[in-house]
């Protein structure tokens, strides 16, 4: 059963059945310094405190990542579908070029 999950300024984030998903082994708060540099930023543009919206929590299976993080994930998807055009411009990115005609 996923649970809403808010931070610690009130701003609803992924459920806690999709979070641990996306972010694995990454339950680490915020330092106490930067939670209240975060209130202090958000009440001098009055934003601190205000209603937001929120969703009823989600709660589905995503594809494994494809790496440790979701930087590599999409690093690594976008590698494999630039496959044979990457390797075959490398390949010709090296390539010599035929000698100059001595004659035109």
């Amino acid at each position: 059963v996923a649970k809403a999950r808010y931070n610690d300024v009130g701003v609803q984030q992924l459920s806690s059945h999709v979070h641990p998903q996306i972010f694995p082994g990454s339950a680490t708060q915020p330092s106490p310094e930067l939670v209240r540099l975060s209130k202090d930023h958000l009440s001098r543009h009055d934003l601190l405190g205000k209603n937001t919206d929120t969703t009823p929590p989600v709660g589905f299976d995503l594809p494994d990542l494809q790496g440790s993080s979701l930087d590599e994930h999409f690093y690594k998807l976008g590698m494999d579908s630039a496959e044979p055009y990457l390797g075959q411009a490398k390949k010709y990115a090296y390539a010599n070029a035929p000698p100059r005609p001595r004659k035109w």
